[in-house]
């Protein structure tokens, strides 16, 4: 055999050789190809994807956070003053927040000390001729206020949650035939523990106040602050009415703002809600919910609720959040649909005031409610205070 030619065994690893190289290569490919048609392959495909832009958008956020919190310090490494252009901004925030606070309280202080708020309480309320309208330092300076604020034993201060206590009880009594001998029949949304109802009762009123489930208020704050409505006895308020009256004349409900029940339908002679509707998820659903609430008066019938108010911004605001800001606009829009129910609006007033407590804007962080002396503030960024609505069903 000569060694230039190929004997049976190398012929035959030089025939194979090349078939056992490819085949296996042909077979990847085609298994391959297969694979990226297939629909498990597009699945597993999009959820690396996925997967790997929430790892990056997550490191992106870190450091982000991590890089902005450097330049917010105030000095460097070295014990240095952190120079840069943000450092320049908000280096000085907090205590201008401090000043701006401080100033405001001592102002409200000594205003209140001077005799701005009013000390001669009248024996009835007088009548003020309400219109839907916002907080303003001369409502709470008025004799109504200080009528109220007697009546509700509160101590008169610069604060818009007694400014709504006043409001809603000054706008029922301009309205309800009677209002201040009692007898006839209303219905507090969400009242949470406001002393409203109590002094209602007193008046000799009878009353159903609601407020969300239980189960629907929890991790809304509403329960962990005290505020949430769970039976009756919450609502009762010892130094307003006795307990044998309030039991006699308040009956608790549980029920959503958002789902107004048809058998409450034309039942009772007024209503009212108190920073309760800028709650209910979003603008519009606050909306529809003042217009579901004509629903339960009868004719002649009273609404008065309050809710917050954006004064300062007539194109940016606040929607589909915990608390939603309402602006002008919005009020305008449910006067209209109101008034195309045949429902007569108290005619709408957005001056908010000029006096001193008018222009000063409290700012985070704010103390406990009731205690604090401001009528306007500062809500995510937004110049903001409480706005009444008042609106009757004809006779």
């Amino acid at each position: 055999m000569r060694p230039t030619e190929p004997g049976p065994s190398s012929r035959g690893l030089a025939t194979r050789t090349p078939e056992l190289r490819l085949r296996p290569s042909v077979r990847l490919v085609a298994v391959r190809d297969r694979w990226k048609r297939s629909a498990l392959a597009r699945a597993a495909h999009g959820w690396l994807g996925r997967a790997a832009n929430r790892w990056l958008a997550g490191a992106l956020r870190g450091a982000a956070r991590s890089s902005i919190g450097g330049l917010l310090r105030r000095t460097n490494e070295r014990g240095q003053p952190n120079i840069n252009e943000l450092w320049m901004v908000a280096k000085d925030i907090d205590i201008l927040r401090s000043d701006v606070k401080n100033f405001g309280y001592e102002m409200a202080r000594q205003l209140s000390e001077q005799g701005g708020l009013a000390r001669k309480v009248p024996s009835e309320p007088p009548r003020a001729g309400l219109r839907s309208q916002a907080t303003t330092q001369a409502d709470l300076e008025s004799e109504w206020a200080a009528y109220w604020c007697d009546r509700l034993k509160i101590r008169p201060i610069y604060n818009r949650k007694i400014w709504e206590f006043c409001y809603v009880l000054q706008a029922l009594r301009e309205r309800v035939p009677g209002f201040l001998t009692g007898g006839s029949r209303g219905i507090g949304f969400v009242c949470g523990q406001e002393p409203l109802p109590s002094l209602l009762a007193q008046l000799g009123h009878e009353l159903v106040v609601t407020d969300l489930p239980l189960e629907d208020s929890i991790g809304r704050g509403w329960v962990e602050t005290g505020q949430h409505l769970s039976r009756a006895d919450l609502a009762f308020h010892a130094s307003l009415v006795d307990r044998p009256t309030f039991d006699q004349r308040v009956s608790v409900r549980h029920m959503d703002m958002n789902h107004v029940e048809g058998d409450l339908d034309g039942q009772f002679d007024f209503c009212w809600s108190i920073c309760a509707l800028e709650h209910l998820g979003s603008i519009a659903q606050g909306l529809d919910f003042i217009e579901n609430s004509a629903r339960v008066l009868r004719p002649g019938g009273t609404a008065v609720h309050t809710t917050e108010f954006n004064y300062g911004d007539e194109d940016e605001t606040i929607d589909d959040w915990p608390v939603v800001l309402f602006q002008r606009r919005h009020f305008e829009q449910i006067a209209r649909r109101l008034e195309g129910q045949g429902l007569s609006v108290a005619p709408l007033d957005f001056d908010v005031g000029s006096a001193p407590m008018d222009r000063f804007v409290d700012v985070p962080p704010y103390p406990p409610q009731g205690q604090a002396r401001h009528l306007k503030l500062a809500i995510d960024g937004f110049r903001c205070t409480c706005f009444g609505l008042i609106f009757s069903r004809p006779r």
